[in-house]
């Protein structure tokens, strides 16, 4: 598995995202799995999806550390870059792919 030194949480990401974008992107955390799941399918999902989500939601909910291993650091011979430095220097993509 790769990654990297830091373990965010998604509005932790949405954060550094947003002030690289000089934009504000709301994050709305939803109190429980089933929310999450119907957020993203306000249609409904299948049976077996839905399971599946609500299970890695709670394993994650419950995950307080995060799993980092050190595969890139072994591979590349240095230590991995920082979330920020990578929106950073992929900013005109996450501009040109999601409209203001």
């Amino acid at each position: 598995m790769l990654t990297g030194d830091e373990c965010l949480t998604v509005a932790e990401q949405v954060r550094i995202l947003a002030a690289t974008l000089g934009r504000s992107i709301e994050v709305r955390t939803a109190r429980t799995p089933g929310e999450a799941v119907r957020a993203r399918f306000p249609d409904g999902a299948p049976r077996a999806l839905a399971d599946a989500l609500v299970e890695g939601f709670r394993l994650m909910r419950a995950d307080t550390v995060g799993l980092r291993t050190d595969t890139v650091e072994r591979l590349l011979g240095r230590r991995p870059g920082s979330f920020a430095a990578r929106c950073a220097r992929n900013a005109d993509v996450f501009r040109s792919s999601n409209p203001a």
